[in-house]
């Protein structure tokens, strides 16, 4: 990753569960947002998006808490504002 950004490359950050922990279906969406918050300071705001790759494959381990549908992923921008992310800061992110 860190490779990716020293390169101008974007990491997306996936809802995945078993990507951002192993707690599984266990997980709410604070602890996705708390992985933003980790990839932004590894990486830089330049080089952080929204992965949205949940619909693929096989879901056996379950949803995030927040953002179990597509219709849902609001509640990520939602999130991150209330976590003091700038407007520039989240557009940086959606890729808008």
């Amino acid at each position: 990753m860190i490779a990716c950004a020293q390169k101008g490359g974007i990491v997306g950050v996936t809802v995945q569960p078993s990507v951002i922990s192993s707690w599984g279906s266990e997980l709410s969406i604070d602890r996705l947002l708390d992985h933003y918050d980790y990839m932004v300071e590894l990486l830089g705001i330049d080089h952080v998006a929204i992965g949205t790759d949940s619909s693929v494959g096989v879901r056996d381990t379950g949803f995030i808490r927040g953002v179990g549908s597509p219709a849902e992923g609001k509640n990520i921008i939602r999130g991150l504002i209330g976590r003091g992310y700038s407007d520039e800061d989240i557009i940086k992110i959606t890729g808008r």
